[in-house]
C-alpha cells in the first residue's frame, strides 16, 4: 500500500515588507508562544508569508496548502484570488473565521508565499502535496473520512 505524504516541513516565519524605494527588508515578527505562528503586518504595510520552506521548489501543478484564521477570512480570500501571479487559488473553505486554502503552482523556481494585506493572521496548518496526492486527500475530506487536523506531517494511508 502506498501513502500519502505531505512534504512540507514546519512553516517559516519571514514577513516581506514592500519598501517604497524598491527594496526589500525581511525581518522575523513571528512568534510560536501559542504553538502556532501569528503574523501581524503594519498598517501601513503589505507583503508576503513563505508559509513553507523552501517552497520556491515545488513544481508546476503541485499544490500548497493552508489553513488559518484571520479577523476578515472573505477580504483574505479575496486578496488571494486577485494577487496569485505565481499560484492559482484552487480551493478554499470558510468555517467560523477559519480559512483553509489550496493554490496550484503555475511558475517553477518562484517564491510561493501567501499575501498578506489584510490585517493579522494565525497560521495553523500547512502543506504541499504532489497533484495526485492532493487528489486523494481532497477526497478523503470531502467524504468525511479525514478530520483536520489532517495535514500535520504524517503519512496518510492510501484508501484506494
Amino acid at each position: 500500500m502506498s501513502a500519502i505524504m505531505n512534504i512540507a516541513q514546519d512553516p517559516i516565519c519571514w514577513f516581506k515588507r514592500n519598501i517604497a524605494n524598491g527594496v526589500s527588508a525581511r525581518k522575523i515578527v513571528a512568534g510560536q508562544s501559542t504553538g502556532k505562528w501569528h503574523y501581524d503586518p503594519a498598517s501601513d504595510s503589505s507583503g508576503w508569508v513563505a508559509v513553507i520552506p523552501n517552497a520556491h521548489t515545488l513544481q508546476v501543478g503541485e499544490i500548497l496548502y493552508a489553513h488559518l484564521d484571520s479577523a476578515n477570512p472573505r477580504r483574505f480570500i479575496e486578496a488571494q484570488q486577485t494577487s496569485a501571479d505565481r499560484m492559482k487559488l484552487v480551493w478554499y473553505r470558510i468555517d467560523a473565521g477559519a480559512v483553509q486554502c489550496a493554490w496550484s503552482i503555475t511558475q517553477e523556481r518562484m517564491p510561493h508565499n501567501i499575501t498578506l494585506t489584510v490585517g493579522p493572521l494565525n497560521l495553523l496548518h500547512a502543506a504541499a502535496y504532489k497533484k495526485d496526492d492532493w487528489d486523494k486527500v481532497y477526497a478523503l475530506y470531502e467524504s468525511g473520512i479525514l478530520t483536520l487536523p489532517w495535514i500535520s506531517g504524517q503519512l496518510l494511508p492510501d484508501t484506494q
